[in-house]
């Protein structure tokens, strides 16, 4: 009676190995099937080939079209004069919109420098503020 069991569980155990590889099986073909009907089309882009030379030989790329290059590349950097006189305008804006602007007592240091205010409450915080647009005229 024992063995009978012990030759039972095996069965069961030979069964259930045998329908999972009938499902691998059946799983495999399918597969097949579908890669021969269903993505027969299918295959890899047309690479730029063009277009790689171009980058890898020249190190830029002339196609490209010119609102693409407007709006992604920066533009030149400004010059040392431009940057100076950049940064005098928007101190005396920042002085102006200061002198207009009612500052709690508590910010004892109120210090200008590199297009920033810097407002400190001593043992407590420091905060650096600017102007939240590019627009100098307001």
């Amino acid at each position: 009676a024992c063995k009978a069991s012990r030759v039972d569980k095996c069965t069961e155990i030979i069964m259930f190995l045998d329908k999972q590889a009938a499902l691998f099986v059946e799983t495999a073909d399918s597969l097949f099937t579908i890669s021969k009907e269903r993505l027969s089309n299918a295959s890899f882009p047309v690479f730029g080939l063009q277009s790689a030379v171009d980058v890898l030989v020249t190190g830029t790329y002339s196609r490209l079209p010119l609102c693409i290059k407007d709006k992604i590349i920066l533009s030149p950097t400004l010059s040392d004069k431009e940057k100076t006189d950049t940064l005098n305008k928007l101190t005396s804006l920042i002085e102006q919109r200061l002198v207009l602007s009612k500052i709690p007592i508590k910010y004892k240091n109120i210090e200008i420098e590199q297009g920033f205010v810097k407002l400190t409450v001593p043992h407590e915080f420091t905060v650096r503020l600017t102007v939240p647009n590019d627009d100098f005229k307001n």
